[in-house]
Protein backbone atom coordinates (compact mmCIF):
# COMPACT_ATOMS: atom_id res chain seq x y z
CA UNK A 1 0.00 0.00 0.00
CA UNK A 2 1.37 2.98 -0.95
CA UNK A 3 1.63 5.99 2.16
CA UNK A 4 2.29 9.55 1.51
CA UNK A 5 4.67 10.70 -1.05
CA UNK A 6 6.78 13.79 -0.49
CA UNK A 7 9.31 15.34 -2.52
CA UNK A 8 12.62 17.30 -1.17
CA UNK A 9 14.33 19.28 -3.79
CA UNK A 10 17.59 21.94 -2.42
CA UNK A 11 19.12 23.70 -4.52
CA UNK A 12 22.35 25.84 -3.85
CA UNK A 13 22.58 29.37 -5.59
CA UNK A 14 25.31 30.82 -6.40
CA UNK A 15 25.53 34.68 -5.86
CA UNK A 16 24.15 36.72 -9.07
CA UNK A 17 24.84 40.16 -7.84
CA UNK A 18 28.19 41.74 -7.33
CA UNK A 19 26.34 43.92 -4.86
CA UNK A 20 22.62 43.87 -2.89
CA UNK A 21 19.66 44.98 -4.68
CA UNK A 22 16.67 46.58 -2.88
CA UNK A 23 12.91 45.52 -2.93
CA UNK A 24 12.24 47.75 -6.02
CA UNK A 25 14.82 46.34 -8.28
CA UNK A 26 12.31 42.71 -7.85
CA UNK A 27 9.06 42.64 -10.40
CA UNK A 28 7.08 39.41 -10.40
CA UNK A 29 6.20 37.40 -13.53
CA UNK A 30 5.56 34.10 -14.67
CA UNK A 31 7.32 31.55 -16.13
CA UNK A 32 5.60 30.09 -19.20
CA UNK A 33 6.29 26.31 -18.97
CA UNK A 34 5.36 24.80 -22.25
CA UNK A 35 8.56 27.30 -23.29
CA UNK A 36 10.81 25.64 -21.47
CA UNK A 37 13.08 22.57 -21.61
CA UNK A 38 15.31 20.12 -19.70
CA UNK A 39 18.66 21.54 -21.27
CA UNK A 40 19.78 21.91 -17.79
CA UNK A 41 18.76 19.55 -15.80
CA UNK A 42 19.55 16.82 -18.88
CA UNK A 43 16.36 14.81 -17.49
CA UNK A 44 13.24 14.19 -19.05
CA UNK A 45 10.42 15.47 -16.80
CA UNK A 46 12.57 17.61 -14.40
CA UNK A 47 12.68 21.25 -15.55
CA UNK A 48 15.07 23.70 -13.75
CA UNK A 49 15.81 27.00 -14.78
CA UNK A 50 18.94 28.33 -12.84
CA UNK A 51 19.38 32.07 -11.18
CA UNK A 52 21.14 33.95 -13.45
CA UNK A 53 18.39 33.40 -16.22
CA UNK A 54 18.14 36.66 -18.66
CA UNK A 55 14.64 36.04 -19.14
CA UNK A 56 12.21 37.01 -22.61
CA UNK A 57 9.01 38.39 -22.74
CA UNK A 58 7.35 35.91 -25.11
CA UNK A 59 5.86 37.80 -28.16
CA UNK A 60 1.97 37.63 -28.35
CA UNK A 61 1.36 35.74 -24.93
CA UNK A 62 -2.15 37.73 -23.60
CA UNK A 63 -0.76 36.61 -20.24
CA UNK A 64 2.23 38.53 -20.76
CA UNK A 65 4.38 35.68 -19.25
CA UNK A 66 8.45 35.05 -19.75
CA UNK A 67 11.01 32.27 -20.84
CA UNK A 68 14.28 31.77 -20.56
CA UNK A 69 16.31 33.16 -23.17
CA UNK A 70 18.92 30.28 -22.76
CA UNK A 71 16.61 27.75 -23.26
CA UNK A 72 16.01 28.98 -26.80
CA UNK A 73 18.25 26.52 -29.02
CA UNK A 74 15.76 25.07 -31.11
CA UNK A 75 17.29 21.68 -29.67
CA UNK A 76 13.87 20.43 -28.15
CA UNK A 77 10.44 20.59 -29.21
CA UNK A 78 9.96 23.13 -26.44
CA UNK A 79 11.72 26.36 -25.60
CA UNK A 80 11.65 27.57 -29.22
CA UNK A 81 11.21 31.49 -29.23
CA UNK A 82 11.26 34.37 -31.31
CA UNK A 83 12.45 38.14 -30.88
CA UNK A 84 10.41 40.78 -31.71
CA UNK A 85 13.17 42.46 -33.98
CA UNK A 86 13.67 41.88 -37.58
CA UNK A 87 14.31 38.37 -38.70
CA UNK A 88 13.01 37.08 -35.27
CA UNK A 89 16.28 38.58 -33.35
CA UNK A 90 15.72 39.17 -29.61
CA UNK A 91 15.93 43.46 -29.27
CA UNK A 92 15.81 45.47 -25.87
CA UNK A 93 12.23 45.59 -25.38
CA UNK A 94 12.15 41.81 -25.38
CA UNK A 95 13.91 41.41 -21.97
CA UNK A 96 11.98 41.01 -18.89
CA UNK A 97 14.95 41.14 -16.30
CA UNK A 98 17.43 38.20 -14.39
CA UNK A 99 15.80 35.58 -12.86
CA UNK A 100 16.56 35.56 -9.11
CA UNK A 101 16.58 32.30 -7.99
CA UNK A 102 16.86 28.79 -8.98
CA UNK A 103 13.53 27.33 -9.58
CA UNK A 104 11.91 24.04 -10.37
CA UNK A 105 8.82 23.80 -12.69
CA UNK A 106 6.16 21.15 -11.72
CA UNK A 107 5.53 18.76 -14.22
CA UNK A 108 1.86 16.93 -13.64
CA UNK A 109 1.72 13.23 -15.73
CA UNK A 110 5.00 13.92 -17.18
CA UNK A 111 3.11 16.57 -19.38
CA UNK A 112 4.40 20.02 -19.57
CA UNK A 113 1.23 22.20 -19.82
CA UNK A 114 0.12 25.89 -18.53
CA UNK A 115 -0.75 24.12 -15.54
CA UNK A 116 3.15 24.28 -14.92
CA UNK A 117 3.43 27.97 -15.54
CA UNK A 118 5.31 29.12 -11.94
CA UNK A 119 5.47 32.75 -10.65
CA UNK A 120 8.86 34.25 -10.15
CA UNK A 121 11.15 37.44 -9.61
CA UNK A 122 13.27 39.30 -11.64
CA UNK A 123 15.93 41.51 -10.99
CA UNK A 124 15.52 44.01 -13.35
CA UNK A 125 16.48 48.06 -12.17
CA UNK A 126 20.22 48.91 -10.12
CA UNK A 127 21.67 45.92 -9.77
CA UNK A 128 25.15 44.94 -10.25
CA UNK A 129 25.40 41.35 -12.11
CA UNK A 130 28.52 38.90 -12.24
CA UNK A 131 28.09 38.43 -15.82
CA UNK A 132 29.96 34.90 -14.70
CA UNK A 133 26.79 33.85 -13.31
CA UNK A 134 24.34 34.76 -15.85
CA UNK A 135 23.10 32.42 -18.07
CA UNK A 136 22.51 33.49 -21.55
CA UNK A 137 24.25 36.88 -21.55
CA UNK A 138 27.28 35.82 -22.93
CA UNK A 139 31.10 34.65 -21.28
CA UNK A 140 28.44 33.17 -18.43
CA UNK A 141 28.14 29.89 -17.35
CA UNK A 142 26.76 28.91 -20.57
CA UNK A 143 29.21 30.42 -23.27
CA UNK A 144 29.27 27.94 -26.00
CA UNK A 145 26.63 25.65 -25.48
CA UNK A 146 23.19 28.23 -25.73
CA UNK A 147 23.16 30.60 -27.36
CA UNK A 148 25.79 33.61 -29.15
CA UNK A 149 26.34 37.14 -27.32
CA UNK A 150 23.24 39.11 -25.79
CA UNK A 151 24.92 41.48 -23.92
CA UNK A 152 24.77 44.34 -26.01
CA UNK A 153 20.58 43.92 -25.78
CA UNK A 154 20.52 42.68 -22.09
CA UNK A 155 22.78 46.42 -21.11
CA UNK A 156 20.58 48.49 -23.25
CA UNK A 157 17.08 46.92 -21.85
CA UNK A 158 18.24 47.18 -17.89
CA UNK A 159 20.22 50.40 -18.57
CA UNK A 160 20.07 51.05 -14.56
CA UNK A 161 22.58 47.81 -14.20
CA UNK A 162 25.88 47.17 -13.93
CA UNK A 163 27.26 44.14 -15.47
CA UNK A 164 31.26 42.94 -14.81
Amino acid sequence: MAGVVKRTEFTFDTEILRSAAGLDDVKSSVVAATKCNTTFSGITGRIIIPAGCVMVKISGDAKKRVAPLYMNDATTNQGVLVGSGGSAAYVAADIAGILSRTIELIIGDGAVTDVSDTDVSLFYNGCHFNIAKLYGYKNGVDAGTHGGDNSAIVKTALYNCLFS
